[in-house]
């Protein structure tokens, strides 16, 4: 099984390299990440910007390009094979339906890791060439340091990792989309519409009901590591409850949340895990053939 599992994989990265969408994705991702350090870096401002303001910011665009476009690989992924025939010709094939379930979902995966790099990546390199990762200080008194550029960039490191969990939860529920519905086109519109919908609509309605979606955590510790590189700690203990479970540091007194952190973690497993579960089931009872 798993030896037929790998064989789908690598044909699913096959047609992915051959599709023009995973470009068209790829460069705008790195467009909005590239196009945002450099506006800021010859944009007149009074201030000097933090090298982790930049970061946060250009990756905080970055990664809602890249969720969109997952979103869309995983909307695509059945619905499109669906409205072209093949779907048939490959479960003719000796492959089961699940095998095929388990390598799309392996491949939406594997464009998130991609993306996520590669979002990464590019932004430290350009960051750091170009302003560098110190202290983070007080604007107004350069010698109160807020936070040190170590615990900056841990907490950077740390948010570059959770991130994956909300991106492949985004990959899922189109994946799970594109086992009901048969056109790709309507599979990708119905996605696109709804992501948006729970978006901007939901979350501005209902703040507190919204943190349980799939998708509310994407840029939740964006966010805070854009906050904290200007001098505001008010949501640091979001990294400080990293910090104590890997015992780098302490509490030291400080009220921390960890329901909250734990919340944050748990609900994009828990709802990819609950796309993943649900899709196959409907795939597999699916009439296809």
């Amino acid at each position: 099984m798993l030896k037929r599992i790998y064989r789908l994989v690598k044909v699913e990265l096959f047609k992915l390299l051959r599709q023009r969408i995973f470009y068209i994705a790829t460069g705008l991702t790195v467009l909005a990440v590239a196009g945002t350090i450099l506006a800021d870096k010859y944009t007149p401002t009074d201030n000097p910007l933090n090298g982790f303001t930049v970061l946060s910011k250009a990756t905080i665009n970055g990664f809602a390009i890249a969720a969109l476009f997952i979103l869309i690989f995983g909307s695509l992924s059945l619905s499109s094979e669906t409205t072209a025939g093949v779907l048939k010709m490959v479960l003719i094939a000796p492959y089961r339906r699940s095998e095929l379930f388990f390598a799309k979902a392996i491949t939406i995966k594997l464009i998130a890791l991609i993306l996520t790099a590669l979002i990464e990546l590019i932004g430290l390199a350009l960051v750091w060439y170009l302003y560098g990762f110190g202290d983070i200080v007080d604007p107004t008194f350069k010698d109160y340091v807020h936070l040190s550029g170590a615990e900056a960039f841990r907490y950077t490191v740390y948010t570059f990792i959770i991130v994956l969990l909300p991106l492949v939860a985004i990959g899922f529920f189109g994946l799970f989309l594109s086992t009901l519905i048969e056109s790709a086109g309507i599979a990708v519109a119905i996605a696109t519409l709804f992501y948006l919908f729970l978006g901007y609509l939901v979350v501005t309605l209902f703040s507190q009901p919204s943190s349980f979606l799939f998708n509310y955590y994407l840029d939740w510790y964006l966010i805070t590591l854009r906050d904290i590189s200007t001098g505001v700690l008010g949501e640091i203990w979001r990294f400080r409850v990293l910090d104590e479970w890997l015992g780098l540091e302490t509490a030291k007194g400080q009220t921390l949340d960890y329901a909250g952190v734990v919340k944050s973690l748990l609900v994009p497993v828990v709802w990819a895990t609950l796309f993943s579960v649900t899709g196959l089931v409907v795939f597999k009872r699916k009439d296809v053939i």
